[in-house]
């Protein structure tokens, strides 16, 4: 059976297995993608995909919930599980994050905490459940997972920290899109499953999904080349 200290030695070996720092293009994708204005037009467009296809007391609803969220999940890192992560390492070993020389600049000037995997998986995971497209929940896990590892290749984070917080992301959102639909029973609004490729299974139009998987992807794509600018 493992001990808390064989689990934070090996936390520490999986960390620098993943850490880079090797590759400046390499680098500077990682760090555009991490940066949260890259994801601007991909926010704007679910915006649209939700008041496109929703009242507008619905749409209203659904951003109450989501930033309730987005609260709780950023609570529940801040104050619950960041400093029980940095109390086991006080006590079982010293924290070497900054005895890595990956991407240091980038960690000295940059806010990219535990909560970003938080709250990427809570956003991946509601929106998720909640537009019921397969393509586009297999594409927002894939952002949340990227974003997760860019926190391990820039060495501002431990893999069991990222684990948590997904974990804790993905149960933050399964739990606020059951208080949404517990909602919309109580006030007899819930939406009526869709038989038609027009729509997604809850009713959102296929088309716009895809507007905004487009505008995901184009940003994947323009990353390289933002990237490119900027080393």
């Amino acid at each position: 059976m493992y001990r808390i200290q064989d689990i934070i030695d090996m936390d520490k070996h999986l960390l620098l297995s993943m850490t880079g720092g090797e590759s400046l293009f390499t680098d500077g994708c990682i760090g555009v993608f991490a940066m949260p204005e890259v994801w601007i037009p991909m926010l704007l467009t679910l915006l649209y995909v939700l008041v496109k296809n929703n009242n507008v007391k619905d749409f209203l609803t659904i951003v109450g919930f989501a930033a309730s969220m987005l609260v709780a999940a950023f609570l529940v890192t801040e104050f619950a599980l960041q400093p029980l992560f940095d109390y086991l390492r006080a006590v079982y070993g010293a924290d070497s994050l900054h005895m890595l020389d990956a991407m240091n600049e980038f960690r000295a000037g940059n806010g990219f905490l535990l909560t970003h995997a938080t709250i990427a998986f809570a956003l991946a995971t509601f929106f998720s459940l909640l537009i019921r497209h397969g393509i586009l929940t297999f594409s927002l896990l894939l952002w949340a997972f990227i974003g997760c590892y860019a926190g391990l290749y820039m060495a501002v984070n431990y893999p069991w920290d990222i684990l948590a917080g997904a974990l804790t992301g993905v149960l933050c959102a399964f739990l606020t899109y059951r208080l949404y639909k517990y909602l919309l029973s109580k006030q007899r609004r819930s939406r009526r499953d869709w038989i038609s490729d027009r729509f997604t299974k809850s009713g959102y139009e296929v088309s716009d999904v895809y507007r905004l998987l487009l505008v995901m992807y184009a940003t994947f794509a323009a990353i390289p080349v933002i990237s490119f600018f900027l080393i």
